[in-house]
């Protein structure tokens, strides 16, 4: 096991930290427990730039929104809010020119990673380089360490909680498996909550460290625009920071680290079967799950699922623009299409669109495909007109009765089917009010008017929560006594909405 006194004079902690916040959200309180040791400690940032404004994709511009900074200052905010946490621990700060995965982009200006999906997956071939000059920096910054008279002990996140720059660090720190550096892992938090661990861990070994929560607290709270992954509210972020620093403490405030019985104690993360400690946790089912089903029995609005973003957002089909507002309060500018009989920006026709090529950063698709000749069609010129990384938001009948003109009803399963054909990624299907609900809805309104439809989901909830929750309720018992698997539950909760939905909702990202 690991002591804070390793068998070492002068050691220099290396704290590796990917993104701006990574090594203190993880070890923050271990840094500053070292420092008042007088130890030297020192936190450095290796994707620390950045793009200029003017060549940000889609999906790095809805990053932005969400982190609610503007595009020409996200670079510059972030690592004034390290420098800040970092002051407050107690540490140096370093911040390298290595470019951020969102912001890296190929010999023909595209962008590299622009979906959550490729994000979350392995580097591109294009990222060889980058994964050598990283290894470079860190083999010239380690001798400066022994030159200086110190051993370089180096820290680093454990590599399964799926972010491209995680991985790429790690691959290159393990180029220096065969330095005298002594290494050692941090779990990423809060990503390491979804995991537990495992029985038998192998080589891992842990020891765990108290800290001063508070001090570490104020740090993380630096990274304000952080704050909305961790909660959305700087009280919920400080509870979640508590509740996992005392789960690791068993009852008094702690962090973890983690050292490999390994030779030089570096674990080769491409391809060591022993590459992390942890698995997925499973889903510990609870009688309160069963609210994840009343949320499908209502009527969703856009404006609860448009990603924030900026750019040009076509709402395809508008109609008098509805969504104009719901488009304007993500952030884009609104353009409409739509045939000339109603009121739009543009006239023109869904399968043949008149806008250029990667043009939009959003497109709105709502309640058009069953009005459609061609859907599939009109699937691929969304495609074409989106931006790399562009987001396309739609909704499509399923369950619901012909109505006018309408000519397909779209189940989920050929939603998903034509999304990826055409390129897509980070497809989310949604279920949207149950069909039975619709079905009663459009006989009310044609057989009494609207009045009398209003009470189409009132009945439909009055007959069909009983029975969903008596399915539940039997599954869960036979859950808890060991003696099922969770089925009935899981069927109710994600199965069912979606198979039974009157809409399917759907978000998709261009790759």
């Amino acid at each position: 096991m690991m002591t804070e006194n390793a068998s070492f004079a002068k050691p220099f902690h290396m704290y590796l930290s990917p993104h701006f916040d990574d090594a203190i959200l993880a070890c923050g309180g271990l840094m500053h427990r070292q420092r008042t040791r007088g130890e030297r400690v020192a936190v450095i940032t290796i994707f620390g730039k950045g793009a200029d404004s003017s060549s940000l994709s889609a999906f790095a511009r809805h990053l932005h929104a969400k982190w609610r900074l503007a595009d020409a200052n996200v670079t510059i905010s972030r690592q004034q809010a390290d420098i800040q946490a970092c002051k407050i621990i107690g540490v140096s700060h370093e911040h390298c020119d290595f470019i951020e995965a969102p912001y890296r982009r190929t010999k023909e200006d595209k962008p590299l990673y622009c979906t959550y999906a490729t994000l979350a997956g392995r580097p591109l071939e294009e990222d060889a380089v980058l994964t050598t000059a990283v290894t470079h920096f860190l083999k010239r910054r380690t001798e400066q360490v022994r030159a200086e008279g110190f051993v370089p002990v180096v820290y680093l996140p454990i590599d399964i909680f799926g972010h491209v720059d995680h991985y790429l660090l790690c691959q290159a720190v393990y180029q220096l498996a065969d330095t005298d550096a002594q290494f050692r892992y941090y779990d990423p938090w809060p990503s390491v909550e979804k995991y537990s661990l495992q029985e038998n861990a192998g080589a891992w070994k842990s020891s765990t460290f108290p800290i001063d929560l508070e001090i570490k607290t104020k740090a993380v709270l630096c990274y304000r625009s952080q704050i909305g992954f961790w909660g959305g509210t700087e009280k919920k972020a400080r509870e979640r920071l508590k509740r996992y620093a005392l789960n690791i403490g068993k009852g008094q405030p702690a962090e973890r680290i983690w050292e490999v019985g390994t030779p030089g104690g570096c674990c080769d993360v491409t391809t060591s079967q022993e590459a992390s400690p942890f698995s997925l946790a499973q889903h510990r089912w609870r009688l309160r799950d069963f609210r994840i089903f009343l949320r499908s029995l209502k009527w969703n609005d856009l404006r609860e699922f448009l990603p924030v973003g900026t750019g040009t957002c076509l709402d395809v089909g508008c109609g008098t623009g509805p969504h104009k507002e719901a488009a304007t309060k993500a952030g884009y500018t609104w353009i409409g299409l739509d045939y000339p009989r109603t009121q739009f920006n543009i006239a023109g026709d869904a399968h043949n669109l008149p806008v250029g090529s990667e043009k939009i950063a959003c497109v709105i698709f709502w309640t058009v495909t069953s009005l459609l000749d061609n859907p599939a069609r009109a699937f691929k010129e969304i495609h074409r007109v989106l931006e790399p990384g562009g987001v396309l938001c739609g909704s499509s009948s399923f369950l619901e009765p012909v109505h006018g003109q309408s000519t397909y009803g779209m189940s989920h399963v050929v939603i998903e089917r034509i999304l990826r054909t055409e390129g897509f990624s980070d497809i989310v299907l949604i279920p949207d009010i149950p069909g039975f609900a619709l079905i009663l809805w459009t006989f009310l309104r044609r057989y009494a008017g609207y009045p009398l439809s209003e009470l189409a989901l009132p009945l439909t909830r009055l007959w069909l929560l009983p029975l969903a929750f008596i399915r539940y309720f039997v599954s869960f018992l036979w859950y808890r006594m060991g003696r099922g698997t969770a089925f009935g539950m899981e069927w109710i909760v994600k199965v069912m909405p979606l198979e039974f939905a009157g809409h399917v909702i759907f978000l998709a990202r261009k790759k």
